[in-house]
């Protein structure tokens, strides 16, 4: 199976400011938040998402349609430092996962999954990378 999606929840999102999320801007186009069934950890200055099978745990983030995604997908690769190229044991996996979106549709896109131990690593209860979005109205 293959998609055209891509799923994201760190460095990546629109309001991280991460050069590489203008790499995905001029590739990609933003398709809708979405969410992953997962555990969400703090790794470094960055996140890593570990599928979870509780119902109550979620990453929240953002679905992208590739235009080209042999393309991108090597790219992002070698950032997510998973490729053929990258040293092992890799820290992240890339991975075909069913994404909820707001209208409760299911659609499978790709997502970079982290592989290592994470004990020592601090979970981030909210699945929010970055703040939770504000309800909007009246201030």
């Amino acid at each position: 199976m293959t998609t055209k999606l891509l799923f994201v929840y760190g460095t990546l999102l629109r309001g991280a400011g991460h050069p590489m999320h203008q790499v995905l801007l001029g590739q990609s186009d933003f398709v809708s938040p979405g969410r992953l069934q997962a555990r969400l950890y703090a790794v470094q200055d960055y996140p890593g998402a570990v599928v979870s099978d509780r119902s109550d745990e979620w990453v929240h983030g953002e679905l992208y349609a590739m235009r080209d995604p042999l393309t991108l997908l090597k790219r992002l690769d070698r950032y997510e430092a998973c490729s053929e190229e990258s040293p092992q044991p890799h820290e992240y996996r890339r991975e075909i996962r069913s994404i909820l979106l707001p209208d409760g549709a299911h659609r499978p896109a790709w997502v970079y999954l982290y592989l290592r131990d994470t004990a020592r690593l601090q979970a981030i209860p909210s699945g929010y990378y970055l703040e939770p979005p504000r309800p909007a109205g009246p201030q």
